[in-house]
């Protein structure tokens, strides 16, 4: 899997992050990428418009569900190389982290921890 960084130039991001927020302003334009040594596996697409107001773990418990792990498989968020609040909103966290070309950028790995 190619990193989304990689597939267009910044200015084509940054074009592409606006016309989504001034179009979907109550959403964010989020980028979900596994690490390069995760575990867990991938999931069938990395782009997603994601309601403002939902937490963290919110967002961290559709995202299991998509990826369809098992209950005894870990999964781990990190935005910046940081493990977020999971009580925290995506509004929160994208004023704070969003990267320059306007996308937050969310990584995510795993580890079995249970067995």
């Amino acid at each position: 899997m190619t990193n989304f960084k990689e597939q267009m130039t910044l200015d084509e991001r940054k074009a592409k992050s606006l016309k989504l927020r001034k179009k979907y302003r109550n959403r964010i334009p989020i980028i979900f990428q596994s690490t390069e040594n995760s575990s867990v596996p991938s999931i069938d697409k990395i782009k997603y418009l994601i309601p403002s107001d939902l937490t963290i773990g919110g967002f961290l418990a559709d995202m299991r569900r998509r990826i369809q792990l098992a209950p005894e498989e870990a999964i781990f968020l990190f935005i910046n190389d940081k493990i977020p609040m999971q009580s925290e909103t995506l509004d929160s966290v994208y004023s704070k982290e969003k990267d320059e070309d306007g996308f937050l950028y969310i990584y995510y790995t795993g580890e079995n921890c249970f067995g």
